[in-house]
């Protein structure tokens, strides 16, 4: 029997996931497994269900995001006021 099930340790191994995640799909009735004593145990079939499929080698890369510069604190004419202030003196 076990050849053919996942503890849940084992499940989240093998997706890459924490156990809670395991367990919160278990919940959600979003993964079928077997309740065997206090242990979950869940069939290899059904988890390679839910693993997303390879990506695609031919597929474009996606472009780097960009982020937004942040802006300089106070206006350019403060900066000005300042240059003025201090040449003066």
């Amino acid at each position: 029997m076990s050849e053919n099930y996942f503890t849940v340790r084992e499940a989240a191994s093998e997706l890459g996931v924490c156990t809670a995640t395991i367990y919160r799909l278990l919940r959600a009735g979003r993964l079928p497994a077997l309740r065997v004593g206090a242990q979950w145990r869940i069939a290899k079939d059904e988890l390679r269900s839910l693993q997303p499929p390879p990506p695609r080698i031919d597929a474009a890369p996606a472009p780097p995001k960009t982020r937004a510069r942040p802006r300089p604190r106070g206006s350019g004419h403060t900066f000005a006021r300042l240059a003025r202030t201090m040449r003066a003196s």
